[in-house]
């Protein structure tokens, strides 16, 4: 089994002969940024996702992380008993964040009243295109269950929506991106505060072949199948994916080259500035960007080995296209946690709690015994060890006159304590109290008591939301 822990071996990147020399250095360069974006704390960060989605999705998976590790054998021996308080508990903390923030712009002026108008027209519509509701719902979600919430508003060239005389090409992206698919430059440890001093942000997604012949069809028929490169958590991808991974790499500074169509983009927009709009000042600007001397944001694309596009200044106002936040910060990382990073441990004991409880309990009424060596030869104990909790098993041995019953188990008095005390502490730890789900909390409670609880409920999600209005 490979060890996620261990740093990534640096290769030599490969290229192709399908690349001028620009584009195969420039390829060379979002490789090597690529495997620093993998290594130092990204691999851990990545098996605690692992474990925190299996935890959430229950159905056995718990006995799957790398806190609760059961192998085949250990399956068999075991009930693998899960209760799985992570799902009801997220659902918890989701419901006041059900519905998506609506976007209201007023001016500054009373000249602007007239743009904030059509802003508050044109806006709801871009949402609307992008199904922003539904973003937002899964953008939250993780928000809460792992740590990071990072969205994205870009112009997206290769987007086509609509039919007939609606349908359009081309239209600003609003959503989220998968915390599995960001890869910031990992020198940068606090990205709200610091994520425009990144160098570099690469995007890795899965992408269809024929997307990549239908978006570039020059270069994109060059790009092949790649099982090997998959992200983490995307390795099922059903039969004959036909797939292969695009990484857009953001980068800031001079562009590594300028392409002779954008210069020629640039210079005939320098001319229209300066002699049809009177705007001297951005005319220079468009210049220098035609010579590569002004600073800004710039996007590559590659797959596999195939360079595939290079979009010089990609954003006029040379930032990135991001917003960064986590629920709760780690000084250590730039990727934080989630809630149900503490819960994993209580809800791994008190769930093997239950199976002693469970083990009693079957010890109590099927009782047990001892053997002498030699009394069971290996197969009738491995078949023993299988059927032991099975009742009115029958087990084939070589000599019963060398086993001996022994007394039944009692089951533990503080068991159900213990595994009760499981449950309170991952309440404690999550905030998800009696009233955060909805229920009673007892009779006889004071109206003060009640309302000091729902304050501290009120607390956690107040806490939550006004780390979403700042992002948003």
């Amino acid at each position: 089994m490979k060890n996620p822990f261990s740093k990534k071996k640096k290769e030599e990147p490969k290229t192709s002969p399908h690349n001028t020399q620009k584009e195969n250095d420039l390829l060379c360069k979002i490789d090597n940024a690529q495997v620093y974006a993998e290594g130092g704390v990204r691999p851990a960060i990545e098996t605690n996702w692992e474990d925190e989605y299996k935890m959430k999705q229950g159905g056995g998976k718990q006995w799957d992380t790398t806190k609760g590790l059961r192998n085949a054998q250990g399956k068999r021996r075991n009930f693998n008993s899960e209760d799985n308080f992570v799902l009801p508990m997220i659902r918890n903390m989701l419901a006041p964040f059900s519905v998506a923030p609506t976007v209201e712009i007023t001016g500054t002026e009373p000249t602007d009243d007239e743009a904030a108008q059509t802003l508050n027209d044109l806006v709801p519509h871009i949402l609307n295109q992008n199904k922003f509701g539904e973003e937002w719902l899964e953008g939250v979600e993780q928000f809460v269950s792992y740590g990071p919430i990072i969205g994205c508003v870009e112009y997206d060239q290769h987007w086509i929506g609509g039919r007939g005389p609606d349908k359009w090409v081309g239209e600003i992206k609003v959503g989220f991106v998968d915390k599995g698919e960001f890869y910031p430059d990992p020198a940068i440890l606090n990205l709200k505060k610091r994520l425009q001093d990144c160098s570099y942000i690469n995007i890795k997604q899965r992408k269809k072949l024929d997307w990549f012949k239908e978006i570039w069809p020059g270069k994109g028929q060059y790009v092949i199948e790649d099982t090997e490169d998959v992200p983490k958590g995307q390795e099922e991808e059903g039969q004959d994916p036909k797939q292969a991974t695009l990484i857009k790499h953001f980068h800031k500074g001079t562009p590594y080259f300028i392409p002779d169509e954008w210069k020629e983009i640039f210079l005939e927009k320098a001319r229209i500035a300066e002699e049809e709009a009177n705007l001297p000042y951005y005319a220079k600007d468009l210049r220098d960007m035609a010579a590569g001397t002004l600073k800004g944001v710039h996007c590559a694309y590659k797959a596999n080995t195939v360079f595939l596009d290079y979009i010089p200044y990609i954003y006029d106002d040379g930032l990135y296209p991001f917003v960064y936040r986590v629920l709760y910060a780690d000084e250590k990382q730039p990727y934080g946690m989630g809630e149900i990073r503490n819960v994993v441990i209580p809800q791994i004991l008190h769930n093997k709690a239950d199976e002693i409880e469970l083990g009693a309990m079957l010890g109590q009424g099927l009782g047990g015994a001892y053997y002498n060596e030699g009394a069971l030869s290996t197969a009738q104990k491995e078949e023993l060890m299988d059927t032991l909790a099975k009742a009115n098993a029958w087990h084939e041995v070589r000599d019963i006159h060398g086993i001996q019953e022994k007394k039944a188990v009692q089951v533990p008095a503080n068991i159900i304590a213990y595994k009760n005390g499981k449950k309170d502490v991952i309440d404690l730890i999550t905030g998800n109290t009696a009233i955060v789900q909805g229920l009673s909390i007892g009779a006889n409670v004071p109206y003060k008591t009640v309302a000091e609880l729902g304050a501290r409920a009120d607390a956690n999600t107040r806490r939550k939301a006004k780390i979403l209005e700042g992002f948003m």
